[in-house]
């Protein structure tokens, strides 16, 4: 009987230890499980990317809107198009919503006297910056995209409609540019409040305004002083008629996006610059050596 009892005991002792063990391995796993959790919480929490639209003007800048991706999403109609990625070459399907309708939300509460200064978009991304003429915006419809092909793309990218509206390749302007990954912020100025020193003050030669546009869209992204240094150069470093033809034509250096001119265009960028220098008499040229000397 005792030994009966002795080894019932026994193996009840044995069993309790087993079940302590057991508990301790669950209590363990309750913890790992728990720091996981915990962590993938933690990383889902960190605040969404942000697209800022912001009015400047001539006295500072004004922070106006700004969305968060679900934000835009619910704010807009959401819009689809299939276009070619200058990255790859591909044609891609890109969901997200209008350029020009975040602009006119963005403007709502200017009056309509600020709303028609406005001719100036420039879009900020992480390492990159395009200044687009409001006009194209209001022409074609660019797009602010949220996903590329079924994907998120964690944030924000212009996309200029080059493949569904052709026609916009027949524009004079540096289309590759306005596609701007990781884009943050869109702001809206004034090209002359901006670039004023840019503009002619007289205003009767229709060449030599089409020229004065050719400059501003294309070339202020690079050149955005009426007199640059190096690369940079401005429109008071020519004098020479062939030297400009020559960079107009095939003597740029390579720049990514950037048009190839016309006849038409390069003698109306020959007829701005000519009455740029008339204007400011001061003006510097470019020696052979591609280094700027005095007039």
């Amino acid at each position: 009987m005792l030994r009966k009892f002795l080894t019932k005991t026994k193996n009840y002792t044995s069993c309790c230890r087993i079940s302590e063990t057991a508990f301790q391995v669950v209590v363990l796993l309750c913890v790992v499980v728990g720091f996981l959790v915990a962590g993938r919480t933690g990383a889902t929490t960190t605040a969404p990317q942000r697209l800022v639209a912001v009015w400047n003007s001539p006295t500072g800048s004004k922070d106006l809107k700004s969305w968060d991706v679900a934000e835009l999403g619910k704010s807009f109609k959401t819009i689809s198009t299939r276009e070619k990625d200058p990255s790859d070459g591909t044609i891609v399907r890109w969901v997200g919503v209008s350029l020009q309708e975040i602009i006119d939300k963005a403007l709502g509460s200017l009056s309509p006297e600020l709303k028609a200064q406005v001719d100036l978009v420039i879009l900020k991304g992480a390492n990159k910056e395009a200044l687009i003429p409001r006009s194209l915006i209001t022409k074609y419809p660019l797009l602010v995209a949220t996903r590329r092909n079924q994907s998120d793309i964690g944030g924000f990218q212009t996309v200029v409609p080059w493949t569904s509206k052709t026609k916009i390749l027949e524009e004079s302007l540096p289309l590759e540019r306005y596609f701007v990954p990781q884009l943050s912020k869109i702001e809206l100025a004034n090209y002359r409040a901006r670039y004023g020193s840019l503009f002619l003050k007289r205003r009767t030669d229709p060449s030599a305004m089409r020229g004065e546009k050719l400059y501003v869209q294309n070339c202020i992204a690079c050149h955005p002083a009426a007199q640059g240094s190096g690369q940079g150069l401005g429109p008071m470093n020519f004098t020479s008629e062939a030297k400009v033809r020559t960079l107009a034509s095939t003597g740029h250096p390579v720049v990514k996006g950037m048009p190839k001119l016309s006849d038409r265009d390069q003698r109306a960028l020959m007829s701005y610059l000519s009455a740029y220098r008339n204007e400011n008499p001061t003006a510097v040229s470019v020696s052979g050596g591609g280094q700027v000397s005095s007039r």
